[in-house]
């Protein structure tokens, strides 16, 4: 790959685009190499490697209508994929041109490919493009198992504390119906208690009575017998 100072306008994809705007992607180059199609031209400006076409997902797993969180996901790969681009043409650029002619498609990446390697003084090579492009996959994979690791240790974390407190409910649960058992059969002997006391304490209550009525009964009567003997006593003259 080539390595040389690049402006800040165009350091997107080893700052190549200004060269390829002016040398090769014109109509004469085209019609020179008979590869007329229709007048495409690259932004040398352009800075991150995207789609020039809305994001594709049809062809991507989305499952629980997490579309949206996957294109972001992808939009991030794309980002990355600016950071870790390495100075000058290899498979980024050959991407990145293909794209901006109007996809990758066969014709699109053969006229980009003839034109970076005019660019890079005809060392470009299709090795050097393969052996980039899986360099560039890998770190990819690299980047996404990490993430969907971490992920994944986030997710077995919160099952971990879901099940743990799932866990410490049934036990509280367990505890407090226990107690409201223990409660329930007090409350039941209470009320059988409540309900008895009446007639446990019903005779003895009763017998008292009877011996109060007694009592007065028998003081009455004696009362009556000594009123009868005081009167007789104030009666008799001695």
């Amino acid at each position: 790959m080539i390595n040389e100072p690049q402006s800040p306008q165009n350091q997107g994809f080893g700052g190549i685009f200004t060269k390829l705007k002016q040398v090769v992607f014109t109509e004469e180059y085209l019609e020179a190499t008979g590869q007329k199609t229709q007048k495409t031209e690259i932004n040398p400006n352009s800075t991150v490697l995207k789609p020039t076409t809305s994001l594709k997902t049809e062809n991507v797993t989305v499952s629980n209508g997490n579309e949206n969180y996957v294109k972001e996901m992808v939009e991030k790969v794309y980002s990355f994929l600016e950071k870790v681009n390495k100075p000058g043409i290899d498979f980024m650029e050959l991407w990145n041109a293909a794209e901006k002619m109007g996809g990758v498609t066969e014709q699109n990446l053969q006229n980009a490919f003839t034109a970076l390697k005019i660019a890079t003084g005809d060392t470009l090579t299709t090795d050097e493009l393969i052996r980039s492009g899986k360099s560039y996959k890998t770190e990819i994979n690299k980047l996404i198992e990490s993430n969907i690791k971490e992920k994944q240790n986030e997710r077995l974390k919160i099952l971990s504390n879901q099940e743990s407190e799932k866990s410490n409910l049934e036990t509280e649960i367990t505890d407090t119906a226990e107690q409201i058992e223990i409660l329930q059969k007090s409350l039941n002997e209470k009320r059988e208690k409540l309900a008895s006391i009446d007639a446990r304490y019903k005779p003895e209550v009763l017998n008292l009575e009877n011996k109060i009525s007694a009592g007065s009964s028998a003081l009455n009567f004696v009362n009556t017998e000594m009123q009868s003997v005081i009167d007789l006593i104030s009666k008799i003259k001695f």
